[in-house]
């Protein structure tokens, strides 16, 4: 079994869609589970009940450890529209250490694969996200390869989330997109030609300096300072957090 490190896609009960933790009850079951790094990645306004902007400003101001876990603070944003749009400023996303934008169908109807890989797309190209949230979705069709050419082009991680992998999960069969994500992505990796983005220094940050999680191009181990080697397709790690 490989060793679970970190999870970054979490919410707390500030997320209001029935997640009943507070961050204390998260770093204990992330302590308890032998998780070094532990990111907290609340809904914004746009769910009902989510987080308002002051809430995602106090974080700043929250401690970077807990139980001997590294916290990284950050938000599940959502993409409004075809355009790429947040619902969060980035007044407000400049001070988080991540943002994974992703689509629901509570806030945004899904579209032809053509219109959902322009918003993917589009809000990639926003200088704060980091990762694209569940965009496996098969109610959000896609075209994956130009997903995953912008995503190594703006090195934006994509997330296979663990309720996409369950079989009576309510985003329906993903198992071809969660099997197609990586084989694309990988193939693109190793034939895209080297751009100014993918050449950046290691121990900059992960998705060229709009974020400060620190990653290492050059290590595939996990330390405080080397939390990534980057590739274009996550996994959320810890299935454990709802």
């Amino acid at each position: 079994m490989p060793s679970i490190e970190l999870d970054l896609h979490t919410h707390t009960i500030a997320s209001g869609h029935g997640s009943a933790s507070t961050i204390t009850d998260m770093a204990k079951t992330a302590a308890l589970r032998g998780l070094r790094i532990l990111g907290i990645s609340d809904h914004g306004p746009a769910t009902f009940g989510g987080g308002k902007p002051s809430y995602f400003r106090s974080l700043s101001q929250a401690r970077r450890k807990r139980l001997g876990v590294e916290m990284l603070y950050g938000a599940e944003v959502n993409i409004l529209d075809q355009q790429g749009s947040l619902y969060l400023d980035d007044s407000v996303l400049a001070h988080l250490d991540y943002v994974i934008a992703s689509m629901h169908r509570s806030v945004k109807k899904p579209g032809t694969k053509e219109e959902n890989t322009a918003a993917y797309i589009a809000a990639m190209h926003n200088p704060f996200v980091c990762i694209l949230g569940h965009c496996d979705d098969v109610k959000y069709p896609i075209d994956p390869l130009a997903v995953v050419k912008t995503a190594i082009e703006r090195q934006v991680l994509l997330e296979i989330n663990d309720s996409s992998l369950r079989p009576d999960g309510y985003r329906g069969d993903t198992r071809f997109h969660d099997l197609m994500l990586p084989k694309v992505s990988m193939a693109c990796f190793t034939t895209l030609p080297t751009t100014a983005s993918l050449s950046a220094p290691a121990e900059t940050s992960a998705c060229t300096a709009r974020t400060r999680i620190p990653y290492n191009r050059s290590s595939s181990s996990f330390a405080s300072s080397s939390f990534f080697t980057f590739r274009p397709v996550i996994t959320r790690f810890a299935p454990s957090f709802a």
